[in-house]
């Protein structure tokens, strides 16, 4: 390329010669010089820069995603927590209200208890001769229970006369007590117990009801 170029050149120089010469016999001449641009080469596109780039991107949009998502969960974990937090707290503070409320009965039936058992009239002494009925114990306290729990007790008691003892009849003083007694006659020295039922529906607050045992 360079060759041609040169000889090109050398070429021009010699024409350009020429023409000066023939100026100076014919006088002025017009001369034109005639230049070519050369080609703009092609634009190449480096379609692999591209598609890292694109890559790129993507790949910057997906982690953008990702942590949106992470930040969404968090938030719904935060507002999970916070509500499990404050039902555990209603709830404790619930089941310490129950507690406090049920040893304050508790503590009321007792004191309505002791006040029964020391004031209650000592029961006569049988007549000698005859059929004693001797119960083990004439108060059971049942403590604090749910309204509408159906509980029972026996009442044990002892035939400790010198004749036959026979339970005529058992009554309450409330119809939420059912007494259950067996009308065989006890002879001197055995032992039965009358059944008594309490049914606590609709009450509420501390409860003594009586049973009066007839023999």
């Amino acid at each position: 390329m360079r060759a041609i170029l040169l000889l090109f050149g050398i070429f021009t120089l010699t024409f350009i010669g020429c023409i000066s010469d023939s100026s100076e016999k014919d006088g002025p001449t017009v001369t034109t010089t005639t230049e070519t641009e050369e080609p703009t080469p092609p634009i190449e596109i480096d379609s692999t820069e591209i598609k890292k780039r694109m890559a790129e991107e993507a790949a910057a949009l997906a982690e953008a995603e990702e942590a949106r998502k992470k930040e969404e969960a968090r938030l719904a974990k935060e507002k999970r927590d916070s509500i499990r937090r404050v039902k555990r707290k209603l709830a404790e503070k619930k089941r310490k209200a129950e507690e406090a409320r049920k040893k304050k009965e508790a503590e009321a039936a007792a004191a309505v208890a002791t006040a029964n058992t020391t004031t209650a009239p000592k029961p006569k002494p049988a007549p000698s001769g005859g059929p004693k009925i001797t119960f083990e114990k004439t108060v059971h306290d049942f403590g604090t229970i749910e309204e509408g729990d159906v509980i029972k007790h026996e009442f044990f008691f002892k035939n400790t006369g010198n004749s036959d003892l026979m339970i005529m009849d058992a009554t309450a003083t409330c119809g939420c007590t059912a007494p259950g007694f067996s009308f065989f006659p006890l002879k001197p020295g055995d032992e039965s117990a009358i059944t008594v039922t309490y049914n606590s529906a609709h009450k509420a607050g501390p409860q003594r009801p009586e049973i009066t045992v007839f023999t």
